[in-house]
């Protein structure tokens, strides 16, 4: 069955690239040495000191997140009950235009207590292959480069801070890319590696593929609440070269510009560190005082945090 979603016609072109990467980091243990006093302060991982906002930018779509009754099976192919129930993303714009992608494709949204699902689901000429970069493999290594193939890139924006957010790659042989970006997408770095899975399926006349985001994964601190940014991007390379989004003016890595989800219905508290109130004491010894500084933090995400 053809979904009145895939019925869309198809339209132009443009370009834009943001490809680096950035990452949130548990900070250590940071000690002063202030005369004979020791200070030492543990320091919190606040990752995103986001507030919750819910200004939808003009022309911007605002897209209502719906609950999974059961995960899906993430083989790429769309064809879960979860699917079935979510909102089809449509429209995607040509970049840095208002005008509709020659290639369209549609995107679902779905969540439960843990995740974040999204799907994708890229419409192509029958006949035609996903493009992949001239003399490259088809599937390549997690982080490397991809930009050269048929991808998706999957832009979230935890709590709708409009400055940073993760950016997920999935291409449509499987390869993965990601990382974390700060200031609008300028700050990166690349050492973070995403906790998430994915998988992709190709059919006639279009490429599809799933993606699964654990929450723990997202630097969630207590201020992220039920709206969120997210926006879904398409880079088509056959049978030519396209870049859409569903973002207004087909923007890629421009936040103000990102879709708003909203009712995202968790309990996100499971997912931050919890800093406990400061401990202070006092040693002697070798005719010194010194003032020993602690704050108790708790991890609530019960995964090891890479540092």
């Amino acid at each position: 069955l053809i979904s009145h979603a895939e019925k869309v016609l198809l339209k132009t072109i443009g370009k834009d690239r943001i490809m680096s990467r950035d990452i949130f980091k548990l900070m250590g243990l940071t000690i002063k040495i202030v005369g004979a006093v020791v200070i030492m302060v543990a320091v919190g991982c606040s990752v995103l000191n986001a507030q919750e906002r819910t200004v939808v930018p003009q022309g911007g779509k605002t897209i209502e997140a719906v609950r999974a009754d059961a995960p899906p099976v993430l083989d790429g192919k769309l064809d879960d009950a979860c699917w079935q129930k979510a909102q089809g993303i449509t429209d995607f714009l040509s970049i840095d235009s208002d005008t509709l992608a020659t290639y369209q494709s549609i995107g679902y949204i779905c969540y439960d207590d843990a995740h974040l699902y999204i799907g994708m689901k890229c419409l192509m000429p029958e006949g035609v292959a996903p493009g992949v970069e001239k003399g490259s493999e088809q599937r390549k290594p997690h982080d490397t480069y991809v930009f050269g193939d048929d991808i998706v890139e999957i832009m979230i924006d935890p709590g709708h801070s409009q400055t940073d957010y993760y950016q997920l790659v999935v291409s449509a042989y499987g390869s993965t890319f990601d990382t974390y970006r700060r200031s609008g997408g300028t700050q990166h770095d690349p050492s973070w590696n995403g906790d998430w899975s994915s998988g992709s399926y190709i059919g006639e006349g279009f490429w599809s593929m799933e993606m699964a985001v654990p929450f723990h994964n997202l630097g969630i601190s207590k201020n992220v609440g039920s709206t969120w940014g997210i926006n879904l991007c398409r880079e088509a390379k056959m049978p030519r070269d396209e870049l859409s989004s569903m973002a207004v003016n087909g923007a890629f890595n421009n936040t103000k510009s990102f879709a708003v989800l909203k009712g995202l219905n968790v309990d996100f508290s499971k997912y931050f560190f919890q800093i406990g109130p400061a401990i202070t004491r006092l040693e002697s010894g070798d005719e010194q005082l010194s003032a020993l500084f602690t704050v108790p933090i708790k991890n609530m995400t019960g995964k090891t945090m890479k540092t």
